[in-house]
């Protein structure tokens, strides 16, 4: 059965990966939250896409050149809802009802380990997918919690060397940007027996062409795709 995932929370809506963006997805119905993580310079996981924050909060400088106490004075909501950069760990107990599918993308290789160790102690490991593009990530995950479903995220048009690539890296999932992704090649992951994950569709059509030719989660930052998508499960 295919499902929706809200890409960096219902970010149509809401600043993305904030936790009102997560908690509106969550609201909305959606089985899969997905998510980028990265390292403070004292090893807090936070969740935030760009290696800078300039484009997300009020602030400006690397994530990784920082402390956790000084990246929470930066406004990564609204002027009439401010919020911090959440940290892994605060999304995860704030959304403790949530019962779906988390999928942790991990940015920074150095996140790694931490985002593991947050992942084991919420009791996450059968409800979460690590993805990645950097097979580094990957490798490690296999090594350190094999249960933790891994997958593969491709940039650009998907190649037979991606697919020998998630093979290696014990991969369940590739997950392709859907614009490098045509029918015949999608026949041919399926073959293998990869779940696939396009990313970003938001186009309730387009979404649901791919549902149609099998994909399992498609990736989204609107309302309007999950609700094509749920519809198509039922």
């Amino acid at each position: 059965m295919s499902f929706a995932a809200a890409h960096r929370g219902l970010s149509d809506e809401h600043p993305e990966n904030t936790v009102a963006a997560f908690r509106a997805a969550v609201d909305a119905g959606f089985r899969c939250l997905e998510l980028d993580v990265r390292t403070t310079s004292d090893g807090e996981v936070v969740v935030l896409h760009d290696a800078g924050i300039e484009r997300t909060t009020n602030g400006n400088g690397r994530v990784a050149d920082m402390r956790y106490d000084e990246l929470r004075t930066y406004n990564a909501g609204t002027a009439d809802a401010p919020a911090p950069v959440p940290r892994l760990d605060g999304l995860f107990s704030e959304l403790a009802d949530f019962d779906g599918l988390w999928n942790v993308e991990v940015k920074a290789p150095a996140a790694t380990e931490h985002a593991i160790d947050l992942i084991e102690h919420h009791g996450l490991v059968h409800r979460t997918l690590l993805s990645s593009m950097h097979p580094k990530v990957l490798r490690r995950a296999l090594e350190r919690c094999p249960d933790l479903q891994r997958g593969l995220i491709v940039l650009g048009a998907l190649e037979l060397e991606d697919l020998e690539e998630a093979e290696e890296l014990g991969c369940a999932w590739i997950n392709p940007d859907h614009e490098g992704l045509g029918d015949d090649v999608l026949r041919e992951v399926r073959a293998r027996g990869y779940k696939v994950g396009c990313w970003t569709v938001n186009d309730p059509d387009r979404a649901r062409h791919l549902v149609e030719q099998g994909v399992e989660c498609i990736i989204t930052d609107t309302r309007a795709v999950h609700e094509a998508v749920d519809a198509l499960a039922w």
